[in-house]
């Protein structure tokens, strides 16, 4: 499981619980009873918040813009970054729990997450999962990176373009809002309607009524304000028939 970006500094390891706009332990206890094993995955920016709250020097945002400003992949050394970041998750994983079937499945920046160990990891999952995640870190708005401004940022190296699902064969669950204002609903129904139209095994959520984040109508049992298939809905129809249960 993975958070959104943080801005203030964060002291790992990151609890499971419920806030305003993403219900996390409601989901986690979802999913222990249903047989998983959940943990709070901390990035590897995270590390580098030293500064006050508020400052750029306590703002992970600033952190990835000033790479990617200097970065003349644009980003790419960002992806490369974090794909080693997932290397050491694996590793992990494998190491603390054996050989268990993995879902990354994240939130807002943590959906970004989700999406590269999706392209570029996919033989060590069986399944991703991103709610209002981003995808083009340009389109994020500046409300939501504090002293930094990714809007002006040529982010192309990191980006996760439309079709960039096509070709995963893994199923996906791609959930977002038309109230979202800080990723939108344009970049992820993108995603998904490149990913679906090519063939992939991609389910979506629709969320009408809540804006960025994840909220108890997304995990399940859903109600009037969405359209598209919960979270929990998915787990229970698509993902536990791949990971039989470790007794």
């Amino acid at each position: 499981m993975m958070t959104g970006l943080s801005i203030v500094p964060l002291n790992p390891p990151i609890a499971i619980a419920d806030g305003t706009t993403t219900k996390f332990l409601t989901l986690s206890n979802l999913l222990v009873a249903d047989g998983w094993v959940v943990l709070m995955v901390s990035f590897n920016e995270f590390a580098l918040l030293h500064g006050a709250s508020g400052s750029a020097a306590g703002n992970s945002a600033q952190y990835i813009q000033n790479d990617i400003s200097n970065d003349a992949g644009n980003g790419a050394r960002l992806l490369a970054g974090n794909l080693h970041w997932w290397d050491h998750v694996f590793q992990f994983i494998y190491k603390t729990y054996g050989h268990w079937p993995i879902v990354p499945l994240g939130v807002s920046w943590g959906g970004w997450h989700s999406y590269i160990a999706a392209i570029n990891r996919t033989a060590q999952i069986i399944a991703y999962a991103s709610m209002c995640g981003v995808s083009i870190l340009s389109h994020v708005a500046t409300a939501a990176t504090g002293t930094a401004n990714w809007t002006a940022l040529t982010t192309t190296g990191a980006d996760i373009t439309s079709s960039a699902l096509n070709g995963v064969s893994i199923p996906g669950w791609i959930g977002y809002s038309s109230t979202d204002t800080v990723v939108g609903t344009t970049d992820p129904a993108a995603l998904y309607n490149a990913a679906h139209t090519a063939g992939a095994p991609v389910t979506n959520l629709s969320d009408t009524t809540n804006g960025h984040g994840l909220f108890g109508t997304d995990i399940g049992p859903g109600g009037s304000g969405f359209t598209g298939t919960t979270i929990m809905d998915w787990f229970t129809a698509t993902v536990d028939p791949l990971a039989p249960k470790v007794l």
